[in-house]
């Protein structure tokens, strides 16, 4: 109740209580619906010693685009320098922090972060297993370190604007900078004659901004719409937001001569 005035981008629940998950899950669903358009999504980390098949129903419990889930746990240096595992929470604040600290179109996959170690050390198809459950798996490179896989949310889509961390926050801040704009812009002014020809060319001058920047990489412009009904107006348009790249599928032919 206490965040819900509050402009809040993420939300890292410091326990491993799916219960309590629940109810993040219920106040994010509700204060990021079209009424109240404060977005946020919240970032989930399971119990120490929890299995992959506990954490793929955790997962299964809360398919949301919202959410994600980051396994496994770290294991962080003592007073003595002894290696301790931590909750998971840990490090869903680790991949929380790299996410709101760059760009939005950045995805967080293959960005480093830094502990002592991992609890668990996942092989390639463990990680596999993890990533068809919708879960955030870290990985040990040698000579490179702790790196996050994929930046998957707990989405259970096949469309990357919802299974795609990156992807999905991207359609946050477009929507919320186009908000702020035609509301600040327009909303408590006169509808004079060629208004909608006026707020149509704003639009175009947005998404072409988005473009720019680099969170789009083309739209569609026939689909750019404004239409009017009494003293509201319907602002449509369709583009292609830009994705990550995950993975490279490489084919090597050799020829002995």
């Amino acid at each position: 109740d206490l965040l819900q005035p509050e402009e809040v981008s993420g939300i890292i629940p410091i326990t491993t209580q799916a219960a309590v998950w629940a109810k993040v899950d219920t106040h994010i669903t509700l204060m990021s619906n079209t009424k109240n358009r404060k977005r946020r999504r919240a970032f989930y980390g399971h119990a120490a010693g929890t299995s992959i098949a506990d954490i793929q129903a955790a997962a299964a419990a809360i398919p949301v685009e919202r959410g994600l889930l980051a396994t496994p746990c770290p294991l962080v240096a003592d007073s003595t320098g002894n290696k301790v595992v931590k909750p998971g929470y840990y490090m869903a604040a680790a991949i929380a922090g790299i996410w709101a600290g760059q760009e939005s179109q950045q995805p967080v996959t293959y960005k480093l972060v830094r502990f002592d170690g991992l609890e668990k050390i996942y092989i390639g198809q463990e990680i596999e297993t993890l990533l068809e459950a919708h879960v955030c798996p870290i990985e040990s490179v040698k000579n490179v370190g702790f790196r996050i896989v994929q930046g998957v949310t707990l989405s259970t889509s096949d469309d990357l604007t919802q299974s795609e961390l990156s992807v999905s926050t991207l359609k946050d801040d477009m929507s919320a900078n186009l908000e702020s704009y035609f509301e600040t812009k327009y909303v408590g002014t006169p509808t004079v004659n060629g208004i909608e020809v006026t707020i149509y060319n704003d639009l175009v001058s947005q998404i072409q901004g988005f473009q720019k920047n680099g969170w789009i990489s083309g739209f569609v412009s026939d689909s750019i719409k404004v239409s009017r009904n009494g003293t509201v107006f319907t602002l449509e348009w369709e583009g292609i937001p830009t994705l990550p790249i995950n993975n490279f599928l490489i084919t090597s032919h050799f020829t002995l001569k």
